[in-house]
């Protein structure tokens, strides 16, 4: 990595093009303006007042070509913390460790998870049978809809 410049313009250009494939941020190309009737909004009144063209939205497409212009128009890509990430790796570290540690359950958490388990066996047995059983009476009703349909004509 380049050490950064301080007040050269030609060092500030090779430094932003070296960070051009690390993706961090991209150039794109700036279409034409949205209105709200093509965005699909209705054009209401700001509070600063009536709807300018800077306030519509403008399209951007990603630049085939990644160089670094100084009047290109770029894109920073941040996802900001993963939060949803970082807990479901602590909850699952959590369940690891305590399905490892079962031996150690103390016997009232041990039988709840022997309930608790036979518990959902049964209803994915009687989610099982469920399917099973509109299965079979679906293949019945439409037979007694076929026989009546040509029994009528």
């Amino acid at each position: 990595m380049p050490k950064l410049p301080t007040d050269d313009d030609e060092a500030a250009r090779t430094l932003l093009h070296t960070l051009l494939p690390t993706a961090h941020f991209l150039r794109v190309d700036r279409g034409g303006a949205m209105g709200p009737a093509q965005t699909g909004g209705a054009a209401a009144p700001t509070p600063s007042g009536p709807v300018k063209p800077a306030d519509q939205v403008r399209i951007v497409s990603i630049a085939q070509q990644q160089m670094f212009a100084p009047d290109g128009y770029y894109v920073w890509l941040y996802n900001g913390p993963q939060w949803g990430v970082y807990l479901g790796g602590i909850g699952l570290v959590a369940v690891v460790l305590a399905g490892v540690m079962f031996p150690l359950w103390p016997p009232f958490m041990r039988l709840g998870t022997w309930y608790l388990s036979i518990a959902v066996l049964f209803l994915i047995g009687l989610f099982f049978g469920l399917a099973i059983f509109r299965s079979v009476g679906g293949h019945q009703r439409r037979a007694r809809l076929t026989t009546a349909g040509s029994s009528s004509t």
